[in-house]
């Protein structure tokens, strides 16, 4: 299996605001990724920064036989399910700009980071994410962009399913977060989380943490808790075809004692190790 890496790790506002993807690009290369997942946080932002920039990244990535493969949408202050309509108006104006711009850099896969939106008690939060939908899957086949949605902790696939097939839509699936299935205070794991969405399931977000009571820690595969065992078997059994997607910050103490470009190294490992585990 391929190995990918979301770009927060070493292109980060917050944690490498003096790296940006056209320096770590080939980096990621030399550590043996295939494919990124492009951050709404790393530099430059595709969905603020002029297109200039943006598409030097995309040429990089061809420089460096790099799979720019999906970007994450910005989370605060732009959920496109959010109780107030004007929020909501912005969100998804800002979101069809995105997509467009991710068309222009030839990204397969958008992940939203949940349908539901942080507020998932609201009883309309299903009925605003299909109005978001269905203004923004047009686009999406416009402009040739996977729209992706994420399991979250306080909403697992279980609660994706209904919304993918109302749509039924080959513009739409899903990814697994399989660190927020490890924290949900659902009664779900990582590997029940892939082969529920096996039908729908695009593209991974892999990270470690210590359960539900320790948070959405984002530590490289093998130094939380998850039985990588059984969630490389449960890719094994569903035919899984995408890359081992890594969402790794510099969060942990130990991680963060290594530059960028030494931990891209580190989680490259750490990714390649738990990959050669099977139940």
């Amino acid at each position: 299996m391929q190995i990918g890496l979301a770009t927060l790790l070493c292109s980060s506002v917050h944690t490498a605001p003096d790296r940006d993807l056209v320096h770590c690009l080939p980096l990621m290369k030399q550590a043996g990724v295939d494919a990124i997942e492009y951050n709404d946080q790393s530099l430059p932002r595709y969905w603020i920064d002029p297109l200039d920039q943006c598409l030097a990244v995309a040429e990089a990535a061809r420089r460096c036989d790099v799979d720019l493969l999906s970007a994450h949408n910005p989370c605060a202050d732009y959920f496109p399910t959010a109780p107030d309509e004007p929020t909501r108006r912005k969100a998804i104006d800002a979101h069809k700009y995105m997509i467009e711009v991710l068309g222009r850099l030839g990204v397969k896969y958008f992940v939203f980071h949940h349908v539901g939106g942080p507020a998932d008690q609201d009883p309309h939060i299903l009925e605003f994410g299909h109005a978001a939908l269905e203004e923004l899957l047009p686009v999406a086949r416009r402009h040739r962009v996977v729209l992706l949605i994420e399991n979250f902790y306080n909403f697992p696939v279980e609660r994706l399913l209904p919304t993918i097939e109302r749509f039924g839509d080959e513009w739409l699936g899903i990814c697994v977060d399989v660190g927020h299935a490890h924290h949900s205070h659902y009664p779900v794991t990582p590997a029940g989380e892939i082969r529920a969405a096996a039908p729908y399931l695009r593209s991974l977000h892999i990270h470690d943490n210590h359960g539900p009571e320790a948070g959405d820690e984002h530590l490289p595969p093998g130094w939380g808790t998850i039985d990588w065992p059984s969630v490389v078997t449960a890719l094994r059994d569903v035919n899984y075809q995408g890359p081992f997607m890594m969402e790794v910050m510099r969060n942990d103490k130990r991680l963060a004692a290594h530059s960028p470009e030494d931990a891209i190294a580190v989680v490259a490992d750490a990714a390649r190790a738990v990959l050669a585990q099977q139940t």
